[in-house]
């Protein structure tokens, strides 16, 4: 028996290593662009290529939409093709799109589709620091990383599908399996650290064609970091970014990649170099900033939605995150104030609140106590009560409903701790009963916030500048993030800065 089994190891376990060996004999080539032999069959570029053109439309949906200001899409497209061009691939098909969304990201489809969204211009100081963003993702299409991701990926599920099908017979537990399945999905799932080393060097030696200064990509870095630590700050009170060092965590931390583009920069600069500033700054002035009309924003202590015609007031001490669908307001680790809405089917459009308010919740928590209210003349029920989460440890749950119009229905939730509930209770009533909606009138006069490029006066210092920004306490940490370079070499009478403003 036990020859059995060791024979059926051996023999899957040849058969195994014949068939990927085959594959990666004939499936690894040399990239033009990097050089080097990669391992990209399984993905061919024609299915990169159809890949990108069925998955663009999807990511433009999620990520809002293309941002509409025509210019601005221009200038983006202006500064990839040269940088595509100055790669010797001029010839291929790219499209570069800005995203309608005020989070700092940027990324890539294979085939060709380049993406940055608004939030990362904005956090941009010249033309040299946005061309160093797009040249990196160009670098990871013209690298081909995606395929290698893919066919790396596909390698390694055609050895866990054999040990899936040996590893009973061998005395290997199943569980075993889903373990390694998970390890190898974790590891493939992003850019690797070489991978994102690679497209740094390419994106170096792109930059360097076209005159930019490589050190741009250090100092996007620095603001991605500074940004980073704003936004901690702003949600958990503190300034601490560290992030769990894991297999989950693929790609290089941002200290990691700020060092990797100090190396490579220090080997390649040569001559005067450009950064373009001025440029870059006339593009970028006018240019939303943070969430649009359709989702919602803070304007001073007050949370406004003009295209749902709703508003209502967030406590000073409160710190506030708008997310996808909700907002969630928050003064220690041990409160939240949650706002969401709910349009119900037709059916239950004139349901009772209180059974609504009930049957809404988890089985394993019941209301102790329900009332209907009042809410700026809406109609609106509250309820309150205890949910316990084992060794002695529970939270006290308030809940209130506002009937709107069209029927709609607006849902405040606040989670506290029993020691908080006095202090706490009195904030969440001054948000519920702030809670009004907007005639369209008063809807369409209120604005989100953009960016307004202004020059240095003599009496301008970072504190009066940073006092006509909206951002209350983190005025100064915005304007410090959003003018890093500026901040760093001291302010200079007439140079041109950057202001957030109504």
């Amino acid at each position: 028996m036990f020859a059995y089994i060791f024979h059926l190891q051996s023999s899957l376990g040849s058969l195994f290593l014949s068939a990927v060996l085959t594959v990666i004999l004939t499936a690894c080539s040399t990239n033009p662009e990097t050089g080097k032999s990669s391992f990209t069959g399984f993905m061919s570029p024609a299915q990169e290529a159809k890949i990108g053109a069925q998955e663009h439309p999807k990511l433009l949906g999620y990520f809002g939409g293309r941002y509409p200001e025509e210019y601005l899409a221009k200038y983006i497209n202006r500064i990839g093709s040269r940088l595509l061009a100055a790669s010797g691939n001029s010839g291929m098909k790219f499209q570069f799109t800005i995203l309608n969304d005020p989070k700092v990201n940027a990324f890539a489809l294979p085939g060709g589709y380049i993406y940055v969204t608004r939030g990362l211009i904005a956090l941009a100081e010249d033309e040299a620091e946005l061309a160093g963003v797009i040249a990196h993702e160009i670098a990871h299409v013209l690298a081909r990383h995606t395929a290698e991701r893919y066919s790396q990926g596909v390698a390694a599920n055609i050895g866990l599908a054999t040990l899936g099908a040996v590893a009973p017979a061998i005395g290997i537990p199943v569980r075993v399996g889903h373990l390694v399945s998970f390890g190898a999905e974790a590891a493939l799932r992003a850019y690797s650290r070489s991978q994102e080393l690679e497209a740094d060097l390419l994106a170096v030696r792109y930059m360097n064609s076209l005159g930019y200064d490589p050190a741009a990509l250090i100092n996007f870095f620095v603001k991605l970091e500074r940004e980073k630590r704003l936004q901690s700050k702003k949600t958990h009170g503190s300034g601490n970014t560290s992030i769990y060092q894991s297999i989950l965590s693929t790609h290089p931390r941002t200290k990691d990649r700020i060092r990797q583009a100090v190396d490579l920069n220090r080997k390649t600069v040569t001559g005067k170099l450009k950064r373009r500033r001025e440029n870059f700054l006339s593009f970028v002035d006018g240019m939303l900033f943070g969430s649009g009309r359709r989702d919602g924003f803070l304007k001073g202590q007050t949370f406004y939605h003009p295209h749902l015609g709703f508003s209502f007031d967030i406590p000073i001490g409160f710190q506030v995150e708008n997310l996808e669908k909700a907002v969630v307001a928050s003064n220690s680790p041990n409160t939240t104030i949650t706002f969401d809405l709910e349009v119900p089917p037709k059916t239950d459009r004139h349901i009772d609140l209180v059974n609504y308010l009930r049957k809404r919740n988890e089985k394993s928590f019941v209301f102790s106590s329900i009332e209907t209210i009042k809410v700026n003349g809406m109609e609106a029920v509250v309820g309150s009560g205890s949910i316990s989460f084992g060794f002695g440890k529970s939270k006290h749950v308030k809940r209130v409903i506002i009937r709107g119009n069209n029927f709609t229905l607006f849902r405040f939730t606040l989670i506290t701790s029993r020691q908080l509930l006095i202090q706490v209770d009195s904030k969440f009533r001054q948000i519920v009963y702030s809670f009004r909606l907007l005639s369209p009138r008063e809807a369409a006069q209120i604005k989100p916030h953009r960016i307004r490029v202004v020059r240095v006066t003599t009496n301008d210092s970072i504190a009066s500048l940073a006092s006509r920004m909206p951002f209350g306490p983190f005025n100064e940490h915005w304007f410090k993030v959003l003018n890093t370079n500026v901040v760093d070499d001291g302010l200079a009478v007439g140079e041109k800065v950057k202001l957030v403003v109504d």
